[in-house]
């Protein structure tokens, strides 16, 4: 945010090369050693399993210290500790602590142990080593580890049935902000965030909104950091006391660093000459380390890269006369090993370089290729590694030197080069040096002068970690509010003080540009200004209690921004540009056009390919190479298609579009159901599969099982009526219509038939419909799912979304999601809902549309006739009755009429009115009459706040007239519920013995309590659920009066 002049250590030195300047920073001096560590044998018995004897017999000076506070309280903790300190094992012991709560004598978890414990790692590689590891070290407690990031199909069930939970920031920001998870978040006893310096990046608000979310659980926090200067405004952030927080300075660091700074000529304004320049670095630095025999990586940012800079450096070598003496001095038997192993490789670059002495790593190569390098390296026969930054994450390969070369990356989001990150950079340079047998590592970091400049004040701990969290304060103060968090502006003003942002901001007003403010006044207007902006994109309301109270109410926009992690401008643009006129065409139009992809522009160098992909794409782009939304269209289409592209930014711009296309359409798909669509939720359903299955509609359906390509492109070939072959059902029949339709596939047919038995397919679709009154209907329908289910392929369900359409197929008049099990086939399934047709000229008929959500052409639409039904019995529904004009009758009147004596405490005089009026209203009057008078069904319908709550409190006195005993009153206003038992208690008559009025809350299951109580007050959802075992009860059976309000 400001500038800073970087202090370097002393007897750091400058080198002024032709090329490039050379930093050299020493590696510090080594702590003292006289610290007694401690023995893994002084851990309580049954912890020791999580520390194999094998692997290590003590903790080392960091985990020996940190310890005591870690394992022995429940302490928030923030260690501030060098790279390769070895915080795992203080992530383990935090662990330990959590579960010693949990299990018997003989260290395993006692039965019913309800926990769990987050682990929160920047990137998906960290996750899964991390995965890998605690399974590997908590199996002796029965611990279940689950792995949640994009690419980890994680179900709800295996959540919460795992004990840790390893995770990504953004996965466990979705996971926790909604609001049926929340039982799941508080079983949460601890959350041990890695990385935490990444508060001062991009990603930062994240961890900020989770750390806040998960201590307002009361959730034990364990951070663990690189080194950083403010160390103590984290520790405040996090509520970690003095002796929780530790911080450990770089000469902690097991193997000491020296660090090289190259800052190479060029710049900005001569991108090749500092290209031309880097590699000259980077081949300087090769040679020179080489002759001294130290192992070295050399870290690339593209795969590509890796076989070029390898290519450079073999060329270069055989230029070097220093490089050929060296190379020829080597052992001649290391040479025929590299021989051998050469052939080996599937790769062929692989092979060749391998043969002449260098390795090369990347995720591209297969796993055998890149064993084949990592255990070459990892046994010194290779000296020269070069790699991206897949082996600083998942693989323990230390060299002495480690060379970055390069830091400028390809960002996707952004659409342009970019610093890499520092938690790269550290995670790079975390594997310089090998502790057992060098003295110090070297670090090698090539950039220019910008970039000297920037990583000095982080490597050096002198940039200060500062908070971006207003770059998204509207997006999670929106998921605060969906989530129940936030309820009032109180609440956000609350929600502001708990982030990293207001103790920074507090203590340096100037860089945050608050001086002089007031910071009640300040977060007022920061509150206003979020609550504007959500208003205006239709996320949010406010509204008013019955105390005048004001309160936040959300959206279903809203919901689906939070749900979905979309902003919530990119959800408004697509609430106001989508309409029921769209084509496919458009809808591709209006994805191109997120937000997401505002800076994804087609570059010069990138014209010629664009051009290409753009006359292969089955769906026309209407941009110009120019337009914002040309490249994400061409992008999507490409992706779907399986089209190859040459460009690395291409590529992975290809792999951005990936990532958000299906999030992106699902929030599309969403909008349209909610505005009703019914066409363009079709269409969407569609483009969903075309980007999960990456087949499009005028594929083989067959595309949707794992079958050779070859197989498909055969079966493509030939014409398959489709709707012929999916109304069969026997194999036999199968087999007869593939020789009639296509002769070519008799080898095929043995793999085609049972992928055909497989396709969901649903038979005997009927509908039938019943009115209830003129505008209301019901609907059943009935269906046999008819085909042969495979858990691989169907999972344990399969989810069906049920439409319900008007007569032109544009608007949805019902919807609803239908899930089929293993157990539906060959069984009937029903499905029964109720709708209103409030126009009085009633279609001739309807449309049911059952598609599923999970299969391209397994659609099913069927004509529901509603006009004959309607005609048939027109003349049998009754009226509604009309309010009339008639004079307001007297309450106390009215129920003096009914003759009770024990109803003298309602009519008489009384210091508290048990009524609001003396009089009805105009939409009580003619009611009450039918209410008091008689003993008929009723259905009143009228405005809210015209004094349905009297009405229902007549028909309860009306029952006690009739000498009924049992009344039921559903409500889900539980203030209402609480008011009117109020009210009963102190005007309903109670007679000799003791009027017992139960409300079902948490004990729903309590049927002796419904059995003696006289009035039951309950929610629907309480009720409904104790309703369901009616049959066995016969005290159910008996009740006299239910209102349902």
């Amino acid at each position: 945010m400001t500038k800073q002049a970087v202090k370097l250590p002393e007897n750091s030195y400058k080198i002024n090369k032709e090329n490039y300047t050379e930093l050299h920073i020493p590696p510090p001096d080594k702590p003292e050693s006289n610290f007694t560590l401690l023995s893994i044998k002084k851990l309580p018995t049954w912890a020791q399993a999580a520390f194999p004897i094998k692997e290590t017999s003590t903790l080392n000076r960091i985990q020996s210290e940190v310890y005591p506070t870690v394992f022995h309280s429940e302490e928030n903790v923030l260690v501030c500790a060098p790279t390769g300190a070895g915080k795992t094992n203080i992530a383990i012991l935090s662990i330990l602590q959590t579960i010693s709560k949990y299990i018997n004598e003989k260290g395993k978890l006692k039965q019913d142990s309800h926990f769990k414990c987050v682990y929160i790692a920047p990137l998906r590689a960290l996750v899964q080593e991390q995965v890998t590891e605690f399974q590997r070290r908590l199996a002796p407690f029965d611990i279940r580890v689950v792995e949640l990031t994009g690419d980890s199909d994680t179900s709800k069930k295996e959540l919460i049935n795992g004990h840790v939970i390893v995770s990504t920031p953004e996965k466990w920001d979705i996971i926790s902000r909604k609001f049926n998870n929340k039982s799941l978040i508080k079983q949460c006893k601890l959350m041990i965030l890695d990385e935490v310096h990444l508060l001062h990046e991009e990603r930062g608000p994240v961890i900020e909104i989770i750390s806040i979310r998960m201590m307002d659980n009361n959730c034990r926090i364990v951070a663990l950091s690189a080194t950083l200067p403010n160390y103590q405004d984290v520790a405040d952030f996090l509520k970690v006391g003095p002796k929780g927080l530790f911080f450990f300075t770089p000469d902690f660091r097991p193997c000491p660093l020296k660090q090289e700074f190259i800052a190479v000529k060029g710049g900005q304004n001569n991108p090749v000459k500092e290209l031309i320049n880097i590699n000259k670095a980077c081949y300087d630095k090769v040679s020179e380390h080489l002759q001294q025999n130290f192992q070295i990586i050399v870290f690339v940012h593209s795969r590509k890269d890796t076989v070029k800079t390898a290519r450079y450096i073999l060329e270069a070598f055989k230029k070097d006369t220093k490089m050929q003496e060296w190379l020829n001095s080597q052992n001649s038997a290391l040479k025929n090993i590299l021989t051998k192993e050469s052939e080996n490789c599937e790769n062929s670059e692989l092979s060749y370089l391998i043969k002449n002495g260098i390795a090369i790593h990347h995720a591209g190569l297969s796993r055998t290729d890149r064993s084949q390098s990592e255990d070459l390296f990892a046994d010194g026969v290779i000296k020269l590694l070069i790699s991206t930054k897949t082996i600083s994450w998942g693989v323990n390969l230390p060299a002495h030197t480690v060379i970055i070369k390069g830091t400028d990356i390809y960002s996707p989001p952004l659409s342009k080069w970019v610093k890499l990150s520092i938690q790269d950079m550290l995670q790079m340079l975390g594997r310089a040096g090998r502790p057992r047998y060098d003295t110090h590592g070297e670090g090698i970091i090539i950039t220019n002068q910008l970039g000297v400049n920037h990583y000095l004040l982080l490597l050096m701990d002198q940039m200060k970690i500062e908070s971006r969290f207003l770059d998204r304060v509207v997006d999670f103060a929106n998921a605060e509010i969906c989530s129940g968090a936030i309820k009032t502006k109180d609440d956000m003003k609350l929600w502001f003080k708990k982030t990293y942002w207001f103790i920074r901001m507090n203590k340096d007003r100037k860089i945050y540009k608050t001086e002089g403010l007031n910071l009640d006044v300040f977060l007022n207007m920061l509150a206003d200004s979020v609550l504007d902006k959500l208003k205006i994109s239709k996320m949010c309301t406010i509204c008013y209690d019955d105390n005048e109270n004001e309160y936040i109410q959300h959206s279903v926009l809203a919901t689906i921004a939070s749900d979905f992690y979309i902003p919530y401008e990119s959800i408004f643009d697509y609430y106001n540009n989508l309409n029921k006129e769209m084509t496919i065409l458009e809808l591709f139009q209006l994805f191109s056009k997120s937000k997401e992809f505002d800076n994804m522009l087609v570059r010069a160098e990138e014209k010629y390919e664009m051009k290409v992909i753009l006359s292969k794409l089955p769906i026309p782009v209407k941009d110009s190479l120019e337009d914002v939304g040309c490249k994400p269209n061409a992008l999507i289409q490409s992706y779907i298609s399986r089209l190859a592209m040459d460009g690395f930014a291409l590529n992975s711009d290809m792999i951005f579009i990936k990532q958000n296309s299906s999030r992106l359409f699902q929030a599309l798909l969403q909008i349209a159901k909610f505005k009703k669509m019914s066409k363009i939720v079709k269409l969407l359903l569609n483009i969903v599969h075309y980007v999960g299955k990456r087949f499009w509609l005028t594929d083989s359906p067959l595309r949707q099982f794992d079958l050779e390509p070859s197989v498909i492109k055969k079966i493509e070939m030939c014409y398959l009526d489709w709707e012929l072959l999916i109304n069969k059902s026997e194999e036999e029949d199968y087999e007869d219509l593939l020789d009639q339709m296509a002769p070519s596939l008799s080898n095929e047919k043995k793999i085609i038939v049972p992928c055909l038995l497989k396709f969901p397919k649903l038979d005997d679709i009927s509908i039938t419909l019943q009115p209830l009154t003129r505008t209301f209907y019901r609907l059943t329908l009935m269906m046999t799912p008819n085909f042969k289910w495979d858990f691989k392929i169907h999972n344990n369900f399969l989810p069906f979304i049920v439409i319900l359409e008007d007569c032109n197929g544009e608007t949805i008049l019902f919807e609803k999601s239908l899930s089929l099990r293993s157990y539906n086939i060959g069984v009937e399934v029903s499905l029964q809902f109720e709708i209103e047709i409030l126009d009085s000229n009633l279609p001739p008929n309807l449309f049911l549309n059952i598609i599923s959500e999970n299969w391209l052409h397994c659609g099913y639409k069927k004509p529901v006739f509603i006009l004959n039904e309607i005609k048939q019995i027109d003349s049998l529904l009754p009226a509604p009755t009309q309010f009339s004009d008639n004079k307001l009758k007297n309450i106390k009147q009215e129920i003096e009429k009914l003759d009770i004596p024990e109803f003298n405490n309602l009519i008489g005089k009384n210091n508290n009115d048990p009524f609001p009026s003396d009089f009805f209203n105009k939409y009580q009057n003619d009611i009450s009459q039918l209410i008091l008078n008689t003993n008929e069904n009723v259905l009143l319908c009228s405005p809210p706040n015209t004094g349905k709550t009297l009405i229902a409190k007549l028909a309860i006195l009306k029952a006690y007239q009739l000498g009924h005993s049992r009344i039921v009153y559903i409500n889900n206003d539980d203030k209402k519920l609480e008011n009117l038992k109020k009210w009963l208690l102190n005007y309903y008559p109670h007679g000799d013995g003791e009027l017992l009025i139960s409300k079902f809350e948490d004990d729903i299951n309590n049927k002796s309590l419904f059995n003696k109580s006289h009035i039951i007050l309950s929610s629907f959802e309480n009720f409904e659920f104790f309703s369901r075992e009616w049959k066995d009860s016969k005290n159910f059976q008996n009740m006299n009066l239910v209102i349902l309000d």
